[in-house]
């Protein structure tokens, strides 16, 4: 088990938050998690899938299971653009900008209302919602932005509809957010979401990796058209604690 005590979240959650990683080999230790749960008000529990028994002890401790996570990946040697004559068309229409000024950076963040990320688990939480959902988005982007991610506008003929936050591992590119806001939603303009890792100039990766919830089924789709590859499954859970 490896716990990490998330303090960034209480300026996000106005709650102390504790994550934990169970891998599908150990064994759950119980009175460790009973022992965290008495320091923290908000618990996110993460569990390689293929252990049923991890799920059955979840339920017997009181977590609700929030989502899925999908981890994905697609070399880039295996895009075969010129054999899909939609999304060529599609990409030609498409247009990035990188953020680099603090002006920039703000415009994104007025952007990015409060139901732009209407299927985050903390955004589903009735006791969170979406205040909280696009705090805590608007604030992992400005950190991550100044720890050097990559920022860029997306435009499609010609309108800015969306944003992704991309950080360089090595030789992988991996997104750690990306949407269309609000107003682009439900129009069929995010398709370029898992085109991505060719639309960033200059690219240097020869893997781009990210991941989804199992609660936006929609950007499941996109993915799946692309012939990505699931890499894993962590199921989420989460309590809130009551003193």
């Amino acid at each position: 088990m490896i716990v990490t005590n998330c303090s960034w979240e209480l300026e996000n959650l106005d709650s102390s938050v504790v994550e934990i990683y169970i891998s599908a080999a150990e064994d759950i230790n119980v009175k460790k998690i009973q022992d965290v749960e008495s320091q923290f008000e908000y618990v996110v529990i993460k569990i390689e899938s293929g252990n049923m028994h991890h799920t059955a002890i979840m339920t017997q401790l009181g977590y609700t299971l929030a989502e899925t996570q999908m981890s994905l990946n697609k070399p880039y040697a295996e895009w075969q653009i010129n054999e899909d004559k939609l999304t060529s068309t599609l990409l030609s229409q498409m247009k990035v900008e990188q953020i680099k000024s603090d002006e920039d950076l703000q415009e994104l963040l007025s952007l990015m209302t409060d139901n732009m990320f209407s299927t985050d688990r903390i955004y589903l939480d009735p006791l969170f919602g979406p205040k909280y959902s696009a705090r805590r988005y608007r604030n992992w982007t400005v950190s991550e932005f100044k720890k050097g991610a990559l920022l860029y506008k997306h435009y499609f003929r010609g309108q800015y509809v969306g944003f992704s936050l991309c950080k360089r591992e090595e030789e992988k590119l991996h997104c750690l957010l990306a949407g269309n806001f609000e107003q682009y939603q439900n129009t069929g303009i995010g398709f370029w979401i898992p085109l991505i890792p060719l639309l960033y100039p200059d690219a240097q990766h020869k893997n781009y990796v990210t991941s989804i919830s199992t609660n936006n089924y929609p950007v499941w789709q996109m993915y799946n058209r692309h012939h990505y590859t699931v890499t894993r499954f962590d199921y989420v859970f989460i309590k809130h604690i009551k003193y």
